[in-house]
């Protein structure tokens, strides 16, 4: 083989046997030597360009091991490419099938082994994988994607494939960007080798986005994957096939976004008529009627839920009676209330069922109330408008604090007050303080520690909610033009009077009048919190009405932080921090001056020192 040629170099595989053989091989190379080679290696002279595909991995056991660990090389020359598969026979071409895939394969020549080599041509069969798809199965039964799947099959078989495997993306749209998991397990396949061909019913089950088609054309260029249609065979290794596949993913394409318009259209006339529209979870406080089974069943109607429809009447009321979202939620996970998906409750997810125009029986398209809706409201229309006044004006702007004491925006530095600077929580000396910070424009000159200053207004507050004389003025200034809720509080300090008469009959009294007495406090005690009930109604403030005067205390340390502020704001329109006196160590009430929220009848600031 060598007679009369330059040879610069002698290469081979990764296989000693025969021995005999190897030897002659080495001794005709003489000093050049035997190099070994394996996939991968390539040459290139003038225009020739040899790369070694075989063998993917040494062979044993075979029916001729030196024949099926021989290289098998792949030549191109002027655009043409030629197989050369030496003495490979049966077990290292489908090695080869196995590991690299027929399109790795096909070439323009095919040198077949010479006649003593016990071989089969390198024929073997297209690994397919059939790939399925249907948009929309609302009854959840499989039934179009089964019927591709048979004509698919069909198809295959005229073409003599085999079926390795069938991806199936069942209630799945190619146009809507959603994931779908059985065409990404097919690329992954393609991309390990795995099949060599793909049989669809049309280009537009495998995608109706041209993006989407061109990555697939790529894909396929690059290993040599072939593309069968029942709608007609399409050749992606030709440029008139891959012009066919783009022609038809784009005529696709316009279909989608036919339908997508004649979808908007009629979910805008749903809408116009309060009709439900189809899809989506259950929302939380209805329950749903179906026809049908499995998760595109069509809706009939919603009706109130028994259970779940009073809790989103309570935490309407709650949000409306000043309590804050965090605490609503922190009701419904004591409660072991979840949403209509079984997940724990979030804020967003609270003040969108609270903001949304359902849950008072409108119709809502694409964020704007259109009208009545056919199924029952929950809350009233009128209530659905002041829910959402207040949770857009609980709405924080981006990077503002959350107040974490209810004292907070409430504090000023005496020196400060007039430039509108308030006094901020910040730790020092192990302690909490509120400090006069110039960081906000302040003197810096201020401190006072921030529980010694909470204990007094929390005495403060208590003793303000236990006066009858508050109540009067929650109802002149919530319910002036309202004669019961007078009438109501003057009862109220009728019995407050009474109460206070009996008080030294309860400690000193006479023992076979104290049962007597008792059972006339008893009855007062009744009559007041009767009365503060339907003061709460009439002046819509039942957060403070409703309040037990004996337990105001325990009440007060009970409500939430924004309880605590709204009742604050009542009352309190700034606390004033005075300077410290020199060498006083403990806390100093007299510091403290409370502005309250309204002037007095005589115009004067009614101003309390605490």
């Amino acid at each position: 083989m060598f007679r009369g040629r330059q040879v610069l170099a002698v290469v081979g595989p990764h296989w000693p046997d025969p021995p005999a053989g190897r030897a002659s091989v080495v001794a005709a190379a003489g000093r050049l030597g035997l190099h070994e080679i394996g996939p991968g290696w390539a040459y290139a002279v003038g225009g020739l360009r040899v790369t070694v595909i075989g063998p993917y991995e040494p062979l044993h056991g075979t029916n001729s091991d030196p024949n099926n660990n021989s290289l098998v090389l792949r030549a191109e020359i002027k655009g043409e490419t030629v197989l050369l598969p030496g003495d490979a026979e049966t077990e290292e071409q489908d090695e080869l099938l196995r590991y690299l895939g027929a399109g790795a394969l096909r070439a323009d020549v095919l040198k077949v082994a010479h006649g003593n080599v016990r071989s089969a041509p390198m024929t073997g069969k297209v690994r397919a994988g059939i790939y399925t798809r249907i948009s929309d199965d609302r009854l959840g039964e499989a039934l179009g994607v089964a019927r591709q799947e048979r004509d698919d099959r069909e198809l295959a078989a005229r073409l003599g494939w085999d079926v390795a495997r069938v991806f199936t993306d069942n209630d799945v749209s190619a146009s809507s960007g959603r994931r779908r998991p059985a065409y990404e397990a097919m690329i992954e396949a393609i991309k390990a080798g795995e099949i060599d061909a793909v049989v669809v019913w049309d280009v537009d089950r495998l995608t109706r986005r041209p993006a989407e088609l061109e990555v697939f054309i790529d894909l396929a260029e690059r290993h040599g994957l072939q593309l069968a249609s029942v709608g007609g065979d399409i050749d992606l290794a030709t440029p008139q096939g891959r012009l066919t596949a783009r022609i038809k993913g784009s005529v696709a394409r316009h279909e989608a976004e036919q339908l997508a318009r004649r979808i908007r259209a009629k979910v805008g006339e749903l809408a116009s008529t309060g009709a439900i529209a189809n899809g989506g979870p259950r929302p939380f406080g209805f329950h749903r009627v179906y026809s049908g089974e499995g998760p595109r069943r069509k809706i009939l109607r919603d009706e109130l839920d028994p259970l779940e429809a009073p809790i989103v009447r309570e935490a309407a009321r709650r949000v409306l009676a000043g309590d804050s979202m965090g605490s609503v939620i922190r009701w419904l996970r004591d409660s072991d209330v979840r949403t209509s998906t079984g997940r724990t409750w979030s804020q967003q997810a609270l003040r969108i069922m609270l903001r949304s125009g359902r849950i008072a029986g409108l119709r809502e398209h694409q964020g704007r109330v259109v009208g009545p809706a056919v199924w029952p409201g929950i809350i009233t229309a009128e209530e659905h408008q002041q829910l959402r006044a207040v949770l857009d004006a609980k709405t924080r702007a981006p990077g503002s604090r959350v107040r974490m004491h209810y004292l907070t925006g409430f504090v000023y530095c005496s020196d400060c007050a007039d430039k509108g600077v308030k006094m901020r929580p910040c730790p020092q000396a192990g302690k909490l303080k509120y400090k006069c910070s110039t960081d906000v424009g302040g003197c810096n000159g201020r401190v006072i520690v921030l529980d010694d200053l909470r204990e007094l207004i929390d005495a403060y507050m208590v003793a303000r909610l236990n006066d009858p004389e508050t109540l009067r003025e929650l109802a002149e200034r919530e319910a002036a033009d309202d004669g019961r809720a007078g009438e109501l509080v003057d009862e109220i300090e009728a019995a407050e009077r009474r109460l206070k008469l009996l008080k030294p009959a309860l400690e000193d009294g006479d023992e076979d009048e104290l049962p007597e007495v008792l059972a006339t406090v008893r009855a007062l005690r009744k009559r007041i919190k009767a009365a503060r009930v339907e003061l709460g109604e009439v002046t819509s403030r039942p957060d403070i009405t409703t309040l037990d005067l004996p337990e105001m205390a325990k009440r007060w340390a009970d409500l939430d932080l924004d309880k605590k502020q709204h009742l604050l704001a009542l009352f309190v329109d700034r606390i004033v921090i005075g300077p410290a006196r020199r060498g006083l160590a403990r806390f100093d009430p007299d510091r403290v001056d409370v502005i309250p929220a309204r002037r007095g009848a005589n115009g004067d600031d009614d101003r309390d020192t605490v």
